[in-house]
């Protein structure tokens, strides 16, 4: 869409063209970057973010020459989002139509292809639960493509027409006021990870950051914590091909470890066994002022600050830091 304007306001009506109150709007510069011809990114930057009064109008304010990503949005109707292009200064009003969209279903389906209940299904801005027989509903989605997930706790998770991977997700066509059907969603078997961690005399330790990425495999998060007993559970990982599981454990007080790679495979439980933790000495020392008085209420830390939480001098000036030091073996 081009558009003539900085000084650039918003109308937005529904299907009827009634103006419509109380829809979010906001705009963001769209800033390119990299070398041309060879690689590059976009990254954003928000210049206005509101909501529509009684009439429909929302007041942008000036926005700078350049693409604008605008985003309108409003309960009962699907996302708007467009881009614009600023090119001069001469005032704008911008008509925004909202729609109702189009609808998706289908079923999720597991590695056995039994349904799977409670599974996420999600577009872009729209999902929905599955029901006991696999079943779901997406409404309100925007007109145009769109390409279907779907996560489960207990799969790894997968894009309708596509294994999460290398393979490219087949989008669907979506049309105002039709309903797309049969947009299944295939979920492989999981792999997880699993271990306990146990300081030098054997004691099981709690709390401990688990950073578990699996290089070549999609996963929901990566990072996880030791129970009370010193387990840890990492995944549900996708894994397409034997992928490379990568851990990292740190907490505070102890010499942080980065044991050997492993390799995972689809619907494999990989037990890393036991991984001990030292603890490290504590790092301490004296606040003093210039004429070797002790200063108290000083806070101590050290850098990176995330390498431990820092304390504060007492009255004597005396710090004592318990912090994580890295190792790797």
């Amino acid at each position: 869409v081009m558009v003539r304007g900085a000084k650039y306001g918003v109308r937005v009506v529904g299907p009827d063209r009634e103006p419509i109150s109380g829809a979010a709007v906001s705009a963001a510069k769209i800033e390119q970057h990299g070398v041309a011809g060879m690689w590059g990114w976009d990254n954003s930057r928000e210049l206005a973010r509101g909501k529509t009064g009684a009439d429909g109008m929302y007041a942008l304010g000036a926005l700078p020459i350049g693409s604008i990503a605008l985003t309108v949005e409003h309960d009962g109707f699907a996302v708007h989002r467009e881009q614009l292009e600023v090119v001069d200064h001469t005032p704008v009003e911008h008509l925004v139509v909202l729609s109702r969209g189009g609808a998706i279903e289908g079923r999720v389906l597991g590695p056995d292809e039994e349904p799977v209940a409670g599974a996420r299904v999600f577009t872009e801005h729209r999902e929905a639960r599955t029901d006991a027989e696999g079943r779901y509903r997406i409404e309100l989605v925007g007109a145009g493509p769109a390409k279907v997930r779907a996560e489960h706790a207990d799969f790894g998770p997968g894009y309708f027409g596509a294994n999460i991977g290398w393979d490219e997700p087949v989008p669907v066509h979506v049309v105002v006021g039709e309903t797309i059907p049969e947009v299944d969603v295939h979920l492989g078997a999981a792999a997880w990870v699993v271990g306990r961690v146990v300081d030098q005399n054997g004691a099981p330790v709690a709390g401990v950051y688990v950073s578990a990425p699996v290089w070549g495999a999609y996963m929901l998060k990566d990072d996880f914590e030791t129970r009370e007993d010193g387990r840890f559970v990492a995944g549900p990982y996708h894994v397409s091909d034997p992928a490379e599981l990568h851990l990292y454990l740190r907490k505070e007080g102890y010499i942080t470890k980065q044991p050997a790679p492993r390799t995972v495979k689809r619907g494999e439980r990989v037990d890393v066994g036991t991984i001990e933790l030292t603890t490290s000495p504590p790092i301490v020392g004296r606040v003093v002022d210039s004429d070797g008085e002790p200063v108290a209420g000083v806070f101590v830390h050290m850098r990176p600050h995330s390498a431990g939480s820092g304390s504060e001098s007492d009255a004597d000036g005396r710090f004592e830091l318990h912090v994580a030091i890295s190792q790797k073996v």
